[in-house]
């Protein structure tokens, strides 16, 4: 009832300023100004970070930029894709100094040189590969990015308004010991997955709260925009017919 009447108000007040009526200050005035970050284009408000920050950032399995929620899958995934990588290289490693300090005949130092390299792009790979592999949440949209190294990238992408549901799953103990798990987001026709992310309960809540505010500003939008189109044709219809108007009372509001 508060908002109707705030509602109402604010087309009284907006017909007095556009007619030129004399009439007391209204809640206009006092309506909330509301500045968004501009994702797509146009003039954008940009947060800088050192290159400390960006590091740590790639480290990072949750961090936020200019208003952009950026999520990676959990670093147990990582571990999973790259841990046969990791022994081989311990491996590599401790036969390259035994062999330094001729504890071993054989392989040749160079060989095992050569085979160490290749284990350490190994791994830069696999970790490039990880943490390319982002979701996002910005102000309007929900974003599947994958992206491989050196190869092609994947975007997939829908409108937070037009979430139809949202739902999350934790399908195994070790999903459950590390709080890790997938959220499903229901977008009509396509679904987007954020798979094995970390606290997948705290991603599907910051997605319910993006989507909240993006239907909260449509509905001010809507608001605004019903009342310039009346305030225009009152507007119009007074000047048609070069009459007065009389400054409306509180309550009272034109309906069409």
């Amino acid at each position: 009832a508060r908002a109707q009447q705030t509602d109402k108000d604010n087309i009284n007040q907006a017909i007095r300023s556009r007619l030129g009526l004399s009439g007391e200050t209204g809640p206009m005035d006092e309506e909330e100004e509301y500045t968004d970050l501009v994702m797509d284009g146009g003039p954008q408000l940009t947060e800088t970070i050192t290159p400390i920050q960006e590091f740590i950032n790639l480290f990072r399995a949750r961090y936020e930029l200019n208003g952009v929620i950026n999520y990676r899958k959990h670093i147990f995934i990582l571990f999973k894709n790259s841990w046969w990588l990791w022994l081989l290289f311990v491996f590599l490693l401790v036969s390259f100094f035994a062999r330094l300090v001729q504890l071993i005949p054989i392989p040749s130092l160079s060989l095992l040189g050569i085979l160490l390299t290749v284990n350490v792009l190994a791994l830069a790979y696999a970790f490039a590969d990880w943490a390319n592999d982002r979701f996002q949440i910005t102000d309007k949209h929900v974003i599947d990015l994958d992206r491989k190294p050196f190869g092609r990238e994947t975007k997939r992408s829908a409108l937070l308004e037009n979430i139809l549901s949202l739902d999350y799953s934790r399908e195994n103990i070790i999903q459950r010991i590390f709080d890790f798990g997938t959220v499903a987001i229901n977008v009509g026709d396509i679904q987007l997955d954020f798979e094995h992310v970390a606290q997948p309960i705290s991603v599907q809540n910051e997605v319910f709260e993006r989507y909240n505010a993006v239907i909260k500003e449509n509905e001010r939008d809507e608001s605004r925009r019903r009342r310039d189109d009346m305030v225009e044709f009152l507007a119009a219809y007074h000047e048609e017919n070069n009459d007065e108007v009389e400054p409306l009372d509180g309550d009272e509001t034109i309906l069409l």
